[in-house]
């Protein structure tokens, strides 16, 4: 059952009673909303020595639970790279967390991009393993029927064999190892501070292969710019093998769909057709190429980075209302 969504004077009791220990009774100011949504809210609260306090509430249980147990499993790796967990509440689906330092980047800035890879690796790196790769692609195929549903609902029409096609060919692949996973890795959660990209937001946190964290970056914000795709893809600091390359340029098509669905219910028509120009790309079947090696493995073994270590950035182009 969804959880009833509190105003900002219940989340604010809620972090008072959690940070009794951290600051005095009665202390916390609420500063505003940063998210308030029919699905998720998130309060911004400063005590009296203006630290800042962030109260999230869930309205659905799973994604409460995708969240905490990323907080809880993964700092211990992922360290200041998110945030710190104070405490939560299973019943009304409530997280109390603590202020990242730093600002979140420019949607395109290149050097962001070669952070966020680096932080991408520290992630991917928290846990492998014991995930099961037919019923990964079992629940993307649910996935994929989902979002066709809904935009059936709506009256948008998409070639439907080209996604059955496309979910065939990826359980064809060899079994890729799944990865920690954020879900939801676009520049709205990341925060920097000096050489540091952090990570935040976890909702749609899981396990998943390491490609599908950019695919909805190339969907979104990279679309169009191999600059910052290279610039990840050196900051991640490995080669993409040819199976992670061939399931990158498939999976792209399920943020695609996601992009349509939203673009329609907010009546925004340059995501709808965002969405349909990622689509074309996988019916066309058109390959991801890079205009350049991002890094040559030398004789010894040795990896030597062709990316010059001073980016210089491009000049900016349009952004989607969605991108960020």
């Amino acid at each position: 059952m969804p959880a009833a969504m509190l105003d900002a004077d219940e989340l604010t009791r809620f972090a008072a009673q959690l940070l009794a220990q951290e600051a005095e009774p009665g202390s916390l100011v609420p500063q505003g909303w940063c998210r308030h949504t029919p699905s998720s809210r998130v309060l911004m609260v400063t005590d009296r020595e203006e630290r800042r306090w962030f109260v999230k509430q869930l309205e659905r249980g799973y994604k409460w639970r995708r969240e905490t147990s990323a907080y809880e499993n993964w700092a211990p790796m992922l360290g200041d790279r998110m945030p710190r967990l104070v405490g939560g509440d299973r019943g009304r689906r409530l997280l109390l967390l603590a202020e990242l330092p730093g600002a979140t980047p420019a949607s395109r800035d290149p050097l962001a991009y070669r952070r966020a890879g680096e932080a991408l690796r520290s992630l991917h790196a928290v846990e492998t393993g014991d995930h099961c790769w037919t019923q990964w692609c079992g629940h993307l195929a649910e996935r994929v029927d989902r979002e066709l549903h809904e935009l059936n609902r709506v009256g948008v029409r998409v070639e439907e064999r080209v996604l059955r096609r496309v979910v065939d060919a990826i359980g064809e692949l060899a079994p890729q190892p799944l990865v920690a996973s954020h879900g939801d890795f676009l520049p709205r959660n990341w925060v920097v501070e000096g050489d540091r990209l952090a990570i935040m937001d976890f909702a749609e946190a899981g396990h998943h292969p390491a490609v599908v964290d950019v695919a909805k970056l190339h969907a979104t914000t990279m679309w169009g710019r191999t600059d910052l795709l290279e610039q990840l893809l050196a900051g991640y600091g490995r080669c993409l093998a040819a199976e992670e390359v061939r399931l990158l340029e498939l999976v792209r098509a399920v943020p695609a769909l996601a992009l349509l669905r939203r673009g329609v219910a907010r009546d925004v028509p340059a995501v709808v057709e965002r969405g349909r120009a990622v689509l074309a790309a996988v019916a066309a079947d058109r390959p991801l190429r890079l205009t350049r090696a991002v890094w040559r493995r030398t004789a010894s073994g040795a990896v030597r980075r062709l990316v010059p270590s001073r980016v210089v950035p491009p000049e900016p182009d349009p952004l989607l209302p969605l991108d960020t």
